[in-house]
């Protein structure tokens, strides 16, 4: 996949030169404001920008068109949900694809098998934002992109949520580009970290470099007993002597800033 865009948003230009290997899962990063929205709407073709997004052999957008979002094969997981208050949770699968025997495999891992006959009113944002995943995900999408999609989950339900999304989108090589600012669903998720800054690539890494040159992870608290902290790394869970942590507040659930190689 091919990005070459250009942007006005009045404080600065959105400038994105890019390439994205294909069944690769890229994390978006950057503070608030930094174009990273905005960047995967161009691409969705819900905005126009200047330039070329080019996916395989097919430009979706150049100088003389802007395929429409419905021609370009993508899931859409928005921030805000995007819901249609009119449709249950069942219709909302069914209205973009017929695969009935995925859709009831995707209610029933996302817990929302029992309740598919609800609409949005009657839903938690954690169950909208649940409904809006499987959405993306029924059609079976060459593209996913994702805007900030565990941010209202639990953290339980979270981390289910991740392994199910990492299966699938390996199992059918969908590229994937997620906006997060959490450092855990990073590690978790991507193999690839682009971070935007006023509108431009200010880093671009594999995951594994960033961590061979940070030396310090962001790592998620599972569990403590009296010798030993349990810890996720990277999907990975290790065992760590309580004596080599100085924090005295650590807490099941909590992320904490560790070196790597401890």
């Amino acid at each position: 996949m091919q990005i070459d865009i250009k942007k006005d948003l009045g404080e600065f230009n959105l400038r994105v030169k890019t390439k994205i290997e294909f069944g690769s899962f890229v994390a978006l990063m950057g503070e608030s404001g930094a174009g990273k929205s905005t960047l995967l709407r161009v691409v969705a073709g819900l905005e126009y920008a200047d330039g070329i997004v080019k996916f395989g052999d097919k430009y979706w957008l150049d100088k003389t068109k802007n395929i429409p979002v419905q021609k370009r094969d993508i899931g859409f997981v928005f921030q805000d949900f995007a819901l249609f208050e009119n449709m249950s949770i069942k219709e909302h699968l069914s209205f973009v694809s017929r695969d009935k025997k995925l859709a009831n495999e995707l209610l029933k891992e996302f817990n929302l098998e029992e309740i598919s006959d609800l609409y949005p009113r009657e839903l938690s944002g954690g169950q909208k934002q649940r409904v809006a995943i499987c959405r993306a995900l029924v059609t079976k999408p060459k593209l996913l992109l994702m805007d900030e999609p565990f941010s209202a989950l639990d953290h339980k339900l979270k981390l289910k949520v991740q392994s199910f999304l990492k299966k699938f989108v390996l199992n059918n090589k969908i590229t994937t580009i997620m906006v997060t600012h959490d450092r855990a669903d990073l590690f978790r998720l991507a193999d690839r970290v682009i971070e935007l800054k006023a509108g431009k690539i200010v880093d671009d890494k594999l995951k594994s470099s960033l961590i061979n040159e940070d030396r310090a992870i962001e790592a998620e608290v599972l569990g403590i007993d009296n010798d030993f902290v349990q810890l996720l790394i990277d999907r990975k869970i290790y065992r760590v002597p309580k004596e080599n942590f100085k924090q005295k507040d650590l807490k099941v659930g909590s992320f904490i800033s560790i070196s790597f190689d401890i």
